[in-house]
């Protein structure tokens, strides 16, 4: 390897926002920027990050991809990635206030990620939409998208346009419940480190995936039971757990999961550390460091 790499887990709350540089700070990436951007704004001013060559927006949940149009002014991109087209979301109806709640969550998301595109394509960035068995090297770096398939993201697509056309409280409820399933599963590779980082797939996405043991392992959907079994994590044999939530969190993790993790711990199979990113000490990041000589650890 010619570079260390730096692998930051922002406390975002019950949300996503990931951050990996390399030393010589040649390249970096950003996945998901939380619910709101706030305190992935605090971050890129405190590190001086004025350009992200590669922004990955995981799927359209506004607690993963929220966070990116606040920073769009402040730093420069080279590429966006996304699991979607660029023009799919339009619509022109307004949530009606006997609607459910999915129903106006996911016309709210499907709303604010066509403004996040329309800014991107006004910026001239270029998009990808990327699914499974997208790769792209850089450097030691690799980086891999394991979930989800080409055919679920169309037929994801094909719904979004059936709400278009067909608006109302069934169809973008609908479409709220299946964002997960059309979420990015993005693995990160340097020298011999594997690095797993599911955003919200189901479990049984996961798990079908032929997925490589890793060293670090981000739990799917903040620790919910739906994104975890005890399959997954003997066959991924992490070393490391990241759980991307709040610890006053009243949704994640799943009390399911915190009781899995200890049923392992009782029958000696759980020999990895789980991580919050929130912290005890509310530091507003993990930390982990990727030594040249490929291992990681938490600084």
């Amino acid at each position: 390897m010619n570079n260390s790499w730096r692998l930051y887990f922002l406390n975002v709350g019950d949300g996503d926002c990931i951050y990996l540089e390399n030393d010589s700070q040649s390249f970096n990436i950003l996945i998901d920027g939380g619910r709101t951007g706030v305190e992935l704004i605090g971050f890129l001013q405190e590190k001086q990050i004025d350009h992200i060559h590669l922004l990955i927006s995981s799927h359209c949940h506004q607690d993963h991809a929220g966070g990116i149009m606040a920073i769009l002014n402040l730093v420069t991109v080279g590429e966006f990635w996304s699991p979607y087209p660029l023009d799919i979301f339009r619509t022109a109806v307004s949530h009606r206030e006997d609607w459910p709640r999915a129903a106006t969550m996911g016309l709210s998301a499907i709303q604010d990620y066509q403004r996040l595109l329309d800014q991107l394509a006004c910026k001239r960035i270029p998009c990808r939409t990327v699914h499974a068995g997208h790769v792209h090297r850089h450097d030691e770096l690799l980086i891999s998208i394991a979930h989800p398939e080409a055919e679920a993201i169309g037929d994801f697509c094909r719904e979004a346009r059936r709400a278009y056309e067909s608006p109302g409280a069934e169809s973008y409820g609908g479409l709220m419940g299946k964002m997960n399933a059309t979420s990015l599963f993005i693995t990160l590779t340097i020298g011999q480190t594997v690095i797993h980082l599911p955003s919200d797939p189901p479990v049984d996405k996961v798990s079908s995936t032929g997925l490589k043991p890793c060293q670090l392992l981000k739990l799917s959907h903040h620790g919910c039971i739906d994104g975890v079994s005890e399959k997954v994590i003997t066959s991924l044999g992490p070393r490391e757990v990241v759980i991307s939530a709040a610890r006053d969190s009243h949704e994640f993790p799943s009390p399911e999961t915190l009781a899995l993790f200890a049923k392992m711990r009782r029958q000696d199979k759980l020999d990895f550390v789980v991580h919050y990113t929130d912290t005890p000490e509310k530091l507003p990041y993990l930390l982990f460091a990727i030594s040249s000589d490929g291992h990681i650890y938490k600084k």
